[in-house]
């Protein structure tokens, strides 16, 4: 009976060590990022599963240890909030840290500015040139039908997408702006509104600064 005893209290001091040996691992500080840099892109591919998300920040050398992320991410049951998508990952940033960074989605935010006075070929020509956008570009929207500003996106948003949050931004504004108008403006429909615009941003970019 003592010797169980003792058996019982060998395993448990052994079960303890291993999983405070993990947690010590877990929240330590992480490699370097590459080139004295202070943070690492990586990115995560959807479908690739932990096995493949450990080999991603393994691959990126954000984790020395790809089976000791996947076992402390299992232990504490996260797995399935594991989300898609391009991150930073700080220098030196613990397993923890990097899969709280996973679980929140926080994924990098690139831009593309469409400026005041563009044409709609202008436009388009810049998210056909835009380095980051996936798929091909689609066919040159009519004039006067993409709002003038800044757009934020993740990697793998395609140009198509981009152009069609471009139309919807003008045609909320439009149907924002239309009800308050001024009365006996030279024009009757939103269409005929924004020919106009057009026609004074191309005059005016010609004329120059």
């Amino acid at each position: 009976m003592i010797r169980f005893l003792v058996l019982l209290l060998l395993i448990a001091l052994i079960v303890a060590g291993a999983f405070f040996w993990e947690n010590e691992n877990f929240v330590a500080a992480g490699p370097s990022a590459i080139k004295g840099a202070t943070e690492t892109d990586v990115l995560i591919k959807p479908g690739i599963g932990l096995r493949g998300i450990a080999q991603e920040l393994s691959d990126a050398r954000v984790v020395d240890r790809p089976a000791l992320f996947i076992l402390g991410v299992r232990l504490r049951r996260t797995a399935g909030g594991l989300k898609a998508g391009e991150y930073a990952i700080p220098s030196r940033a613990s397993m923890l840290d990097i899969m709280d960074i996973l679980i929140s989605g926080k994924t990098i935010q690139h831009k593309i500015t469409a400026a005041e006075g563009l044409t709609s070929d202008m436009i388009a020509k810049l998210v056909a040139a835009d380095a980051v956008l996936t798929g091909k570009m689609v066919a040159t929207p009519r004039e006067g039908t993409l709002l003038p500003q800044t757009y934020l996106f993740t990697r793998g948003t395609t140009r198509g997408e981009i152009v069609a949050r471009m139309q919807k931004a003008q045609a909320d504004l439009i149907a924002k702006l239309w009800p308050a108008r001024e009365q006996g403006l030279p024009y009757t429909t939103p269409e005929q509104a924004l020919i106009l615009a057009s026609i004074v941003a191309v005059v005016l970019l010609a004329l120059g600064p």
